[in-house]
């Protein structure tokens, strides 16, 4: 498990061997979460939310699996390009999302002077 990689992935830095990145649901400037590697923990690596909770963390360990830095539940890890494929079907559903709450704003704010 390469800490650079992961760090520079989510958006991160790395300080004293652990990748700090935005817990999910934080903002992109968050550090609230720590991933070590850990070669005694089940799946090599240890991940601490310091502003989420437990599941917070066993979603971010999905969210490391879903991008191919930890093995898939088979035991196998994601190819490159279905790591990207995921990435863009996300991306693309984030997209909708915040185009249909501006959307929504804007029409909203409309009516309310008319």
């Amino acid at each position: 498990m390469n800490i650079n990689q992961i760090a520079r992935f989510y958006g991160g830095k790395v300080c004293n061997g652990n990748a700090l990145i935005p817990t999910p649901g934080h903002s992109s400037r968050d550090r609230g979460t720590a991933i070590k590697p850990c070669a005694s923990a089940p799946d090599g690596v240890l991940v601490a939310c310091y502003n989420g909770t437990t599941a917070d963390a066993l979603a971010v360990k999905a969210m490391l699996r879903r991008d191919g830095f930890l093995p898939a539940k088979n035991g196998r890890k994601l190819s490159p390009s279905e790591r990207r494929s995921i990435r863009w079907a996300e991306l693309a559903h984030e997209r909708r999302r915040l185009t249909s709450l501006i959307h929504g704003d804007a029409v909203g704010r409309l009516s309310a002077r008319a």
